[in-house]
Formats: structure tokens, sequence, C-alpha cells
């Protein structure tokens, strides 16, 4: 990416990469530590390690994205559906959508 100046010596530098999976799937490596897990499982985003447009509740589950509860039962600590990885355990409140005072 043109994030990354002109470098001769790689080693010990970290570098931006960028993948062509999604818009947003951008990270900064060691290009040597990149190299070690192989060109189809460098991406943090594709891998389910970083979230992403391509990868967040939001986008994964629209549905349980709906029913999201965003108010104080979930806290200040929970992210929205689009900042959780569709992978993810953490425990959140829902709203019922079928019966609103549900949750």
């Amino acid at each position: 990416p043109t994030k990354n100046g002109p470098s001769r010596n790689l080693e010990g530098r970290y570098r931006h990469f960028k993948c062509p999976n999604g818009p947003d799937h951008e990270w900064l490596e060691d290009p040597v530590s990149t190299l070690k897990r192989g060109r189809d499982r460098a991406c943090p985003c594709c891998a389910d390690e970083q979230v992403s447009v391509t990868n967040a509740v939001s986008t994964k589950c629209p549905a349980a994205a709906r029913e999201w509860r965003l108010s104080t039962k979930n806290g200040a600590d929970v992210p929205p559906p689009e900042g959780v990885l569709w992978t993810s355990r953490a425990a959140v409140w829902f709203r019922c959508a079928t019966h609103p005072r549900h949750g």
C-alpha cells in the first residue's frame, strides 16, 4: 500500500498490508511474520481475527443485528454489531422482534 515508504531492508520493520477481499482489510505487521503464516492466511480479517465490514455480526447475521440491544443492559463495553466479529462469544442482550417488551 501507499502507506509504506521506500525501504530496502524489511527485517524487523512493520509494514502496511492490504487484502483484496474487503475495503477495510488492512493491517500492520512485520513482513516475515506475514510470510510465515502464508499468503492465504495472512489477512487477519479473512481469518476472523480482526473485525471488518465482511465479518461483522451486522453483515454475517443481519437478523441478530436487528435485535441487538444497544441500551444499558449491554453496558458501555459492548460495541454495536458493526464492531463485533460474527464468531465472537461475547454475551449481549437482544430485543425480541415479535414482542418488544421481551428483553
